[in-house]
């Protein structure tokens, strides 16, 4: 469920306004997991811009709020590649469940994906009024 904040905030990059001070009021381990998931948001963002424009035309890129403070590249390194990979090696090695967590980001985007395909879909097939 978690997972969901990830296509939400790349469908909706104006919610990134508030992620600060969601992130200050929560416990430290929820402020860090919801770092996590903006941050993965961020480098999919990145790596995916192009893919992404076919369905969400040109939406701002959320900015980068907490590479640094949490110890990882900027988001333009490599188109956000680099941060993809460490973020979740670092999610991981903090975790205590085993699942894969950079599989997890990535099956979660390509879900989105293929909710934007579907909704586009939609949207050609209407019929004009």
């Amino acid at each position: 469920m978690r997972l969901a904040i990830v296509p939400l905030l790349l469908r909706h990059p104006e919610i990134s306004e508030s992620v600060p001070d969601l992130a200050a009021r929560l416990d430290e381990v929820a402020s860090l997991d919801l770092q996590t998931l903006y941050m993965a948001a961020v480098y999919l963002q990145r790596n995916w811009r192009s893919r992404l424009s076919i369905y969400l035309h040109e939406t701002p890129l959320l900015p980068d709020l907490f590479s640094h403070q949490v110890g990882l590249p900027p988001p333009d390194e490599r188109f956000g590649k680099t941060g993809l990979i460490e973020l979740a090696d670092a999610w991981q090695a903090r975790s205590q469940f085993p699942f894969e967590r950079l599989q997890a980001i990535i099956n979660t985007f390509e879900l989105f994906v293929g909710q934007l395909k579907q909704e586009k879909a939609t949207q050609s097939n209407a019929p004009m009024m």
